[in-house]
């Protein structure tokens, strides 16, 4: 393995630079949907060799073959012959050397995480000068591939929900901090909700920005909060996240104007926060087993 000094550097959010070690481009990229902290990249890649190289980003592979895939694997001066399963994860922290060969065509989820963002989200409890992931070489975390999956599924979705990425966000770096650290995270958590106080401000926020796709981070800064500690006490209290509760009361308000005003159901679903009257539709029927149609002419 080279000098340090000398080793190529890359940023994986710049696809010319993404070129320099892999041969084809992302197929799809969260990029454009600008989820601070947060890139997910879906890879499809020959038979090849990424060079040896570093990242200031933390790197997460979730890869997908479609039969038992052999990897030759260098995280630093660690090496290993890896026996690839579909699902299995590797970690490459921030400045980690890394190198690998593959001798087939390979698919995987790549998250790329700025290293800031999990220290952010659990700062109650972390001294961040102790957040440093430690390299891994393809294991099984059930966890891991579920919030890569959900991830994925909302580059491809028509409609995104900050909350909902932002809860994701939160969970990934929590399950990190508590997993996968040098020194794992000794994370606290709660026997009791919110106090009566901020969970009436945090929803008093929320049901006054139904219209408005706002993040974990508008809510949990109103608090003087950290992002995590908001979404367990909440749940605590409530029994569902902050974006199903959003969900639930933009619902609620658009049953009230269904029944109560004259406006179209296009209109409805602007005003109730939805992306689109599908996207509305879909939620209103999850919720009430009928289209707003429906509901409207009961």
């Amino acid at each position: 393995m080279g000098q340090r000094e000398k080793l190529l550097a890359i940023n994986y959010q710049k696809k010319e630079e993404l070129l320099q070690i892999l041969s084809d481009p992302p197929l799809l990229t969260s990029q454009q949907l600008r989820w601070n902290g947060l890139e997910v990249q879906s890879h499809q890649q020959p038979p090849g060799e990424i060079p040896e190289h570093i990242s200031d980003k933390h790197i997460i592979a979730i890869h997908h073959p479609q039969k038992l895939l052999f990897c030759e694997r260098f995280l630093e001066d660690q090496k290993k012959i890896e026996q690839i399963e579909n699902g299995q994860i590797a970690i490459v922290p921030a400045n980690v050397s890394h190198q690998s060969r593959w001798h087939d065509v390979i698919s995987a989820t790549v998250i790329v995480i700025e290293p800031q963002l999990i220290a952010h989200i659990a700062y109650e409890s972390v001294n961040s000068e102790k957040v440093q992931l430690l390299p891994t070489f393809a294991i099984h975390d059930p966890i891991i591939h579920q919030i890569g999956s959900l991830l994925k599924l909302e580059i491809e979705a028509v409609t995104q929900s900050q909350l909902y990425i932002d809860g994701l966000k939160t969970a990934l770096s929590a399950h990190l901090l508590r997993q996968h650290c040098t020194i794992q995270q000794a994370i606290r958590d709660y026997e009791v909700g919110l106090p009566s106080n901020r969970l009436k401000k945090a929803i008093e926020y929320i049901n006054e920005n139904l219209s408005e796709d706002i993040g974990l981070v508008d809510i949990a800064d109103k608090l003087g909060m950290s992002q995590y500690y908001f979404c367990r006490l909440f749940k605590k209290s409530t029994g569902i996240t902050p974006h199903a509760y959003m969900i639930q009361q933009r619902i609620e308000k658009a049953k009230q104007l269904l029944k109560q005003s004259k406006l179209t159901i296009n209109e409805i679903a602007i005003e109730c926060g939805f992306a689109n009257p599908s996207h509305f539709a879909r939620h209103f029927r999850k919720h009430t087993d009928l289209s707003p149609k429906q509901f409207r002419i009961l």
